[in-house]
């Protein structure tokens, strides 16, 4: 009987031991020093089987070269074949072999199990993530098939250490002939809470950046103190880095704070929250146009002469108008109101763009702005209309998308899907799916979306499964699947395995050779540090919250305890790498000679919101 492929191995690991970071109820708290201090102790661990195509019998795709998916081998799909009773399995000839690289969470390696089935001499080589590799001799010239597995201990006793992921099996023939190979699994073992100890672990996290960002970040200088983010500091001292001239109103960190507030209520950050929407609405706003500005925290007066992209403001206002404090619904409605009033009376281009950018003193329109944005505004103005009823907002988001549709394709090859996938459809298209769900009515936005994943879904299995170039922020189009398998149902059969192929692929090829993950580029299942694409490989920003995003969505098929183990063990992987006394490094490593800013704790927060509510 052949194996599962993709999915975890059903059992429970017995007896397991793992590592809980204490992060629950922690508030100001060093995120290392939580992490170091913990002590072991039992906890509930699954075993999932992150080896892919084991059984061989996964078939290749459209537009994909001759090989073997998931596999790197010497002469891809040209080393399978029949066998009776088995299906299709793996044949390496002396000086062939198959190759596939696997994540493991490090804490818990000792207990990797490879397992599988030999005909033939066979050699099975694993390497570590630090380079070393332990061979074993395997099966015998006498016809039979032998059922084999290698332990994490026989691991450690060949490396002379604790072994270290990320791993590469290896699979050879000996000398005498050629081997096969079929069943092939690599088990490891992943640290489950259940979801209400995740929870309370990612609402620690989460208290503790928001305490360090209240505490340190916030402009306490000048006559006047204000909620808004105005100044730098350095992640492992707490020290002031700068001050900024002109402090963004609308910033991640209350964004997301928002969001922790709706699902955790608790007093101080709903206090927190509630100071900021006060400044916000009070401070930000031009009193004339209604547009946001930034805010001089010196001089305590807002900056009206720098442009500023709307779309993110007119958002948060919305979110605060639809499921907000009470107190500051009505207010963040009239706000919201006003700046489409501003779009409606200064952002129409006569070409039927919505411009993204303005001036908040005068209202004019500020052309400087990357073309990625054409639908911002128009997906908000979407909203606003469904807010308030008033289909007049709707109508600029209708020409907008008749300028786009006009010279625009969707681009992309399954070896080179990005920038196409994740830059291109990863806005137009979650900006055209965000308006078919406000505005149901409104066809052409629906069916643009759902045009833009019927095109790259071949695409995207093929790049996942054959080792395509996958960018790390390709996870906001496993947002734009959850929405259109909302407005497609039947759209549902050929995505939940393309989510499930994208989650094992990033999850794969993600994980550095130090057992960390980072938000890295993946090429040939390996991450690609070298690549010239924007990549902050650092704290994986992405992982996370692409694997809480589809966890969140439970019409994707990975509402499961195997995403949620996953998830755990990013996080607490994360922490232990990159996290610092007051939030998590940015980059892969500090700088030795000081100034390391506090920005990697913006880049994991929603990632840390979107698994709070989910959960």
């Amino acid at each position: 009987m052949k194996r599962d492929k993709i999915a975890a191995v059903g059992g429970v690991l017995a007896g397991g031991i793992g590592i809980r970071a204490a992060v629950t109820g922690w508030c100001c708290a060093s995120i290392a020093a939580t992490a170091a201090a913990t002590a072991p102790r039992a906890e509930r661990t699954i075993a999932w089987n992150a080896l892919a195509n084991g059984d061989f019998e996964e078939r290749g795709g459209v537009g994909s070269p001759a090989a073997i998916p998931w596999w790197r081998s010497t002469r891809g799909a040209a080393q399978l074949e029949a066998a009776a009773e088995l299906g299709r399995v793996l044949v390496t000839e002396p000086g062939e072999h198959a190759e596939q690289p696997f994540a493991a969470y490090a804490p818990l390696a000792r207990e990797l199990v490879v397992d599988g089935r030999v005909r033939g001499a066979g050699l099975v080589t694993i390497v570590d993530g630090a380079g070393a590799a332990a061979r074993f001799a395997l099966g015998a010239a006498d016809g039979a098939w032998h059922d084999f597995a290698i332990t994490g201990v026989q691991l450690e006793a060949a490396l002379g250490r604790a072994p270290l992921p990320r791993f590469t099996l290896r699979l050879e023939s000996g000398p005498d002939g050629a081997a096969r190979w079929d069943g092939l699994r690599a088990r490891v073992a992943l640290p489950c809470p259940d979801e209400a100890a995740l929870r309370d672990e990612v609402a620690g996290v989460l208290a503790g950046i928001f305490a360090d960002w209240e505490q340190r970040a916030l402009d306490d200088f000048g006559p006047r103190r204000t909620a808004f983010v105005a100044r730098a500091f350095d992640v492992e001292t707490g020290a002031e880095l700068a001050r900024l001239d002109a402090a963004p109103p609308f910033f991640p960190l209350q964004e997301n704070l928002l969001e922790a507030v709706r699902v955790r209520p608790t007093p101080h950050w709903r206090a927190f929250l509630e100071r900021y929407l006060e400044d916000l609405l009070s401070l930000a706003l031009h009193p004339e146009t209604g547009l946001p500005c930034l805010w001089d925290p010196a001089r305590d007066e807002r900056v009206d002469d720098r442009p500023v992209e709307i779309a993110l403001p007119l958002g948060l206002l919305i979110d605060v108008a639809r499921d907000g404090p009470e107190a500051f619904r009505d207010r963040a409605r009239a706000a919201a109101t006003r700046i489409g009033q501003a779009v409606m009376a200064h952002g129409l281009r006569p070409d039927g763009e919505v411009a993204a950018s303005y001036v908040p003193r005068t209202g004019r329109r500020n052309p400087d702005v990357s073309r990625l944005r054409r639908l911002d505004v128009p997906a908000q103005l979407a909203r606003l209309a469904a807010l308030n009823g008033e289909p007049r907002f709707a109508a600029p988001a209708r020409e907008a998308l008749a300028a786009l549709e006009y010279a625009h394709h969707w681009g992309g090859a399954w070896d080179s899907i990005d920038p196409a996938f994740d830059d291109d459809f990863g806005h137009y298209g979650a900006r055209a799916a965000t308006i078919a769900l406000a505005l149901p009515e409104e066809q052409g936005f629906r069916r643009f979306a759902l045009e833009g994943m019927r095109h790259f879904l071949p695409l995207w299995r093929d790049a996942t499964r054959f080792g395509g170039n996958l960018a790390a922020d390709q996870v906001r189009c496993w947002r734009i699947a959850a929405d259109l398998v909302r407005l497609d149902p039947d759209l549902r059969g050929e995505l939940v395995p393309a989510v499930a192929a994208a989650v094992f692929a990033h999850v794969q090829g993600e994980q550095y050779g130090n057992g960390a993950w980072g938000d890295v580029t993946i090429f040939a299942q390996d991450p690609r540090t070298a690549l010239q694409v924007g990549d902050m490989p650092g704290t994986p920003q992405n992982l996370l919250n692409g694997l809480a995003a589809v966890y969140a969505a439970d019409h994707l098929g990975q509402r499961t305890e195997t995403t949620r183990a996953l998830f755990t063990a990013v996080l607490r992987s994360t922490i232990s790498e990159y996290g610092r006394p007051h939030g998590f490094l940015l980059g892969r490593s500090a700088h030795p000679g000081g100034g390391n800013h506090a920005a990697g704790s913006l880049r994991v927060l929603l990632g840390l919101t979107t698994m709070l509510g989910a959960l």
